[in-house]
């Protein structure tokens, strides 16, 4: 109920709030206890503290991504490894999907080659941490 409340509210907020509390609240949730209305929570702050540092930005209904360091993305990759909920974790996966290939901007698309490359390597890279730490925990 509480993140419903700030959901419907966020616009309510300052930029400056928004940011605060998405970095200093929101970021530090356990990424595998997030409900899918904490997701939502999530994903409302995401995109309005990456529009506000432009980062993301809106044409009509969709968000493309304008600079590939988006805030909180660590996080959405924690919410796809680590969520007990399959629902959760494929939403997560579609929107790691969406902000780092499918909605860039197209001048981040010219070299798609080397785009390519990069997200593979960070899909793999991030597998390989997430076995370890696996691991470690038995």
């Amino acid at each position: 109920m509480c993140f419903e409340w700030f959901t419907k509210g966020q616009h309510d907020l300052e930029s400056d709030v928004q940011q605060q509390l998405f970095k200093e609240k929101i970021l530090k949730l356990e990424s595998y206890e997030i409900t899918m209305n904490g997701f939502n929570l999530f994903k409302t702050f995401f995109e309005n503290v990456n529009l506000c540092d432009h980062r993301l930005k809106r044409q009509g209904a969709q968000l493309y991504v304008e600079k590939l360091e988006l805030v909180g993305m660590d996080f959405i990759w924690k919410i796809a490894m680590e969520s007990p909920d399959e629902e959760i974790a494929n939403e997560a996966i579609q929107l790691i999907i969406n902000y780092s290939y499918i909605n860039l901007n197209p001048r981040l698309k010219k070299d798609s080659v080397s785009l390519h490359k990069k997200f593979i390597a960070d899909c793999y890279t991030r597998l390989e941490v997430s076995k370890k730490n696996f691991n470690l925990s038995f």
